[in-house]
């Protein structure tokens, strides 16, 4: 029982963290803002010197996530294209799923540390910026995943009431 929770606690903080990275990254609302690197100098004000240290962290997440997603890619590509293999055993599946699995986690991970490294970049009033910042991507992200597409809102159910109908 424990393990389960443990194991859903953390199934949410990795998509959650995923959100984080994915609005930081293709935030395009508004065309204005200029590449997400960009998007967070600007949101938390750093100075030169702490755009210069963001630049790096930046450089270097890009250059220790490539192989992950291309990793990644070759895995789920051989996994799928193994669905019309009628000799796919599952066997096979368990072990290219288990190891898509432990790339996601190691990307999540990667994705965590990078926004601390950032996090750390900050000073106090930046990192009050920073939480907000991440507040409202979480906020905008919702409980059932991304928003949905530009121009695309809809509105709350009748009554602010979620889910199924009571019983």
């Amino acid at each position: 029982m424990k393990k389960n929770l443990l194991l859903t606690v953390l199934l949410v903080f990795l998509i959650a963290m995923n959100a984080v990275l994915l609005f930081l990254l293709f935030n395009k609302s508004d065309n204005k803002q200029g590449p997400p690197h960009e998007f967070v100098v600007r949101q938390l004000n750093f100075s030169d010197e702490q755009t210069e240290q963001y630049h790096l962290l930046e450089q270097r997440f890009r250059e220790r996530m490539r192989p992950v997603h291309h990793r990644t890619r070759e895995l789920k590509d051989a996994l799928f294209n193994s669905v019309t293999d009628e000799n796919t055993s599952q066997v096979i599946v368990d072990s290219l799923t288990t190891l898509i699995g432990n790339l996601e986690k190691a990307r999540d991970t990667e994705v965590f540390n990078h926004f601390r490294a950032i996090y750390d970049l900050c000073d106090s009033e930046q990192k009050q910026r920073f939480q907000k910042l991440i507040g409202n991507v979480m906020q905008r992200r919702g409980p059932g995943g991304p928003p949905p597409p530009e121009g695309r809102h809809h509105p709350p159910p009748p009554g602010g009431r979620q889910g199924p109908p009571p019983r």
